[in-house]
């Protein structure tokens, strides 16, 4: 019999996960690291909770430029940082430059790459990841 703690997704959730997004045109990996964390963090919850807020303060539907804000603004609270995965350097390639880790610079990259904004709520979204080995 298992121990039930084996389900914890809250811990790594918490502390964040590294992982490294894919081309999906070629199912190779960019190069790259993000730590992400968990739907199960303090993060994902108080994102969701301005969701919510939002949404009831409105009366009604958000718009689709709204819900994409909002979107951004959970992925980038739920990003705790970003490395080249070879060296490990705090920075990743974007447009040419060298992009340190912000929140701000996060809400920037998943605004422009609809792409990679998929690649990671799915991470975040899914608790797998987020069990320890």
């Amino acid at each position: 019999m298992q121990d039930l703690n084996n389900l914890d997704t809250v811990t790594l959730s918490e502390k964040g996960i590294w992982w490294e997004p894919q081309n999906p045109a070629t199912g190779e990996g960019l190069g790259m690291e993000l730590c992400l964390a968990g739907i199960d963090s303090g993060q994902a919850k108080a994102a969701i909770k301005e969701y919510s807020r939002k949404k009831k303060a409105k009366s009604g539907d958000l718009s689709i430029d709204e819900e994409e804000e909002l979107s951004v603004k959970m992925l980038a609270q739920c990003t705790y940082d970003w490395r080249d995965k070879e060296t490990e350097e705090k920075f990743l390639l974007f447009r040419g430059d060298n992009l340190a880790f912000s929140i701000e610079n996060a809400k920037l990259v998943y605004e422009a790459l609809p792409v990679l904004r998929i690649q990671v709520s799915e991470q975040i979204l899914n608790r797998a990841h987020f069990l320890a080995d």
